[in-house]
């Protein structure tokens, strides 16, 4: 196939990723791949190719070849097997693993354990992404494999520190790398020692610095090969903290996006919001996503096909490619019983490029995640202390039918805020010097900024500041005081006729928990909108009272729960607790209404949709040529299977009738038609000014609804 330099393909194909192994040879047969890959539909399809086991006969030394190879290569087949069907072919490595030769020859190449013990998987031994297998061997690897073979592109498999669930590394390299590059002492974990902060760096330095490697190797030797460094973002912290994944400082390093959204992490929603990262991370860029066919860690039985669906839908919803995950298909044992209704999945979305193809978010809210929030703030326990806070305010927007971008704090940088209405940043708590100032330039130029508990408190490292930016841009004085773990407390509210405390008729108070920050009005004007009442409860922190005794009262407590000010031509709006983790932990609505109040009352309406459904629901509008598409993704299910220590299997979606949509396109457009791509029938619709409103008979596991301009 012609070489394509800029990787455009990595926008459009649908793409599979086999997962073979080492003896998998005497099962190979390239024209059957083949056969599958077109069965689903796909542009590319992805399979092991070198790293731990060479499926092609190697020159090199300790680069072990497939037990049942027998002189084939298997890699030139398959690839030419593939062109041949236009299809592009992706080389799958792993640089986790090496092997007991490579071990008695280079002891120094592996990981170790606190004890100076190797580490081992099988019949093989962990390497360390500081030592030479990562920085030579695996190197040599990508050579011989892009010299002798046309791949379109490479990924990497669990190219990481501390894979496979391993605990961290004490190998020479690392101490002695770490020591002379930082002048730190090798740390133990400490989340306060600024030590440990420059360790938690370095990792993600060190596998950035592997990948600019492997990336300048690649362009240097067949520049139409695409780069293509797996990753994780959010969900997995233990694999990207451990392992040193950041995917904004890799992204340099990359022709495209690849991130894994595997079923081990509880959210079902997870691929969406990778989805939607990795798209406000580069929209001009290719980004897939991986979907399992299997349940971890049955990887010869399918996932419900229901789920499946979801999951697939939500990724391609959001500007990204799904890539399916296959693993065992040519097994004696294998499930069967999900591979057709994906084949048709695929299909659809392959039939239908002016929906599922070159769009690009209109999304006017942003979401921001912080990784420095994620490990600064959130410590030895970032669940807790970030992740749920970042968690309730992605589920709030998707319960609020909101359509959001979630951006990274790392993209926020001059003008990058101000293509949106609405800004949420819950619990952002370790802000830059150079991000503080961008976001008050986008409040004073007309943004709306929504914060939560401890916004602002901290720097980047996580080191305190001595005014938090709330208190210094809202003109508040903080106490010093913080409640913490609070139990049937209470926010009382004050002014029910308040554009943020609509949707509150008939209840006079929210339900509370968890942390508070005590904030004080340096010249208090008049009562607040929200007020905490203290905890009713018979002893503090028992979360548990005596009817007889059971007593809401706020007289002698003035906690104000809620700050809003218009700033320059903008507003900050800024809750000094947790109603994102507190939603998001009890499944409580109120909280996150709040949260959804606080974005509609944007000093600029992001009222680019409004849905009137059931249950809760993600959607989003993405841009095409003379075109908007509105997704909607349905995350009502009734469940099924056994309860683990996740979720509940998705084997059914409970489908929704009569969903009411009112969108605004461009001022001076004429409306088209509105078509249900998923159902295949046009919709009737009226265009008064510029608003269209239309009305979907049914949604199943999800809709993608094509409203066409006239040219």
């Amino acid at each position: 196939m012609d070489a394509d330099l800029n990787h455009d393909w990595l926008k459009d194909s649908l793409t599979m990723i086999m997962t073979m192994r080492s003896d998998d040879a005497k099962h190979w047969d390239a024209k059957k791949l083949a056969e599958l890959a077109k069965s689903f539909s796909l542009g590319a399809l992805g399979f092991s190719a070198g790293g731990i086991t060479a499926f092609y006969p190697t020159k090199l030394k300790f680069h072990a070849l497939s037990p049942s190879l027998g002189g084939r290569d298997l890699v030139a087949e398959t690839i030419d097997t593939l062109h041949a069907n236009g299809i592009r072919a992706i080389g799958r490595i792993d640089p986790s693993l090496g092997s007991p030769d490579e071990l008695a020859s280079h002891p120094d190449r592996f990981a170790r354990t606190a004890k100076g013990e190797t580490i081992q998987l099988h019949d093989y031994y962990l390497t360390c992404p500081t030592g030479d297998h990562y920085r030579k061997f695996i190197i040599e690897v990508v050579e011989e494999m892009v010299k002798n073979y046309a791949f379109d592109g490479m990924w990497a498999n669990a190219a990481q520190f501390s894979p496979w669930g391993t605990a961290r590394c004490y190998c020479e390299n690392c101490k002695s790398q770490f020591t002379a590059e930082t002048g730190y002492p090798f740390p133990e974990e400490n989340w306060e020692d600024r030590a440990w902060k420059e360790y938690n760096e370095w990792r993600y330095q060190k596998i950035v610095s592997w990948n600019k490697l492997v990336h300048e190797t690649i362009k240097r030797i067949r520049p139409g090969c695409a780069w293509l460094p797996l990753s994780q973002v959010i969900e997995s912290w233990d694999h990207i903290r451990k392992g040193g994944w950041d995917a904004d400082l890799t992204s340099a390093h990359a022709d495209g996006t690849v991130l894994e959204a595997q079923r081990r992490y509880c959210n079902l929603w997870w691929p969406g919001m990778e989805s939607r990262y990795a798209h406000s991370l580069n929209p001009n860029r290719g980004a897939g996503i991986t979907i399992s066919y299997f349940y971890p860690w049955w990887r010869f039985t399918h996932a419900p096909v229901s789920e499946n669906k979801v999951w697939a839908a939500q990724i391609i919803a959001n500007g990204a490619r799904p890539w399916l995950h296959l693993t065992g298909f040519f097994s004696e044992y294998f499930d069967h019983r999900g591979i057709e209704p994906m084949q048709e999945l695929f299909k659809k979305f392959k039939e239908r490029p002016d929906v599922y193809v070159g769009t690009k978010s209109a999304a006017e809210v942003a979401l921001v995640y912080s990784r420095n929030s994620l490990d600064y703030e959130g410590g030895a326990n970032p669940d807790q202390n970030y992740l749920d806070c970042f968690r309730g305010a992605y589920n709030a927007l998707m319960q609020g039918n909101i359509p959001f971008n979630l951006i990274s704090d790392k993209s926020i940088n001059v003008g990058s805020l101000s293509k949106y209405k609405a800004v949420v940043m819950p619990n952002y708590s370790c802000i830059s010097n150079a991000a503080a100032q961008q976001i008050e330039e986008y409040i004073n130029a007309g943004g709306t900024v929504i914060a939560s508990y401890r916004a602002g408190f901290c720097d980047e490292w996580g080191e305190e500041r001595s005014e938090p930016l709330m208190a210094k841009w809202l003109s508040l004085q903080y106490t010093g005081l913080t409640y913490l773990n609070l139990k049937a407390a209470y926010a009382a509210i004050n002014k029910p006729d308040h554009e943020m405390l609509k949707n509150f008729t008939g209840t006079d108070v929210i339900p509370l928990a968890g942390n508070v920050c005590v904030f004080k009005e340096k010249q208090q004007t008049e009562k607040s909108l929200l007020n905490l009442i203290p905890p009713v409860e018979a002893f503090p922190n028992s979360g548990m009272s005596v009817p007889e005794f059971n007593v809401a009262d706020d007289e002698n407590v003035i906690v104000p729960l809620l700050f809003s000010q218009n700033i320059g031509r903008g507003k900050l709006v800024y809750f000094p607790w947790e109603p994102d983790r507190i939603g998001f932990n009890f499944g409580l609505r109120d909280p996150m209404t709040l949260i959804i109040n606080a974005v509609m009352s944007a000093q600029k309406s992001p009222d680019l949709i409004i849905v009137d459904t059931q249950g809760l629901v993600d959607v989003s509008v993405m841009a095409g040529l003379n075109s908007l598409v509105v997704h909607l993704v349905n995350f009502n299910s009734s469940g099924g299977g056994i309860r683990s220590n996740h979720r509940r299997a998705v084997e059914d979606t409970i489908p929704i009738t009569n969903t009411s949509i009112n969108l605004r396109i461009p001022d001076n457009i004429i409306c088209e038609s509105v078509e249900a791509v998923a159902a295949g029938n046009k919709l009737p619709f009226e265009q008064v000014w510029n608003r269209v409103t239309f009305s979907l008979p049914i949604l199943e596991e999800f809709e993608s609804i094509l409203v066409k301009f006239k040219s």
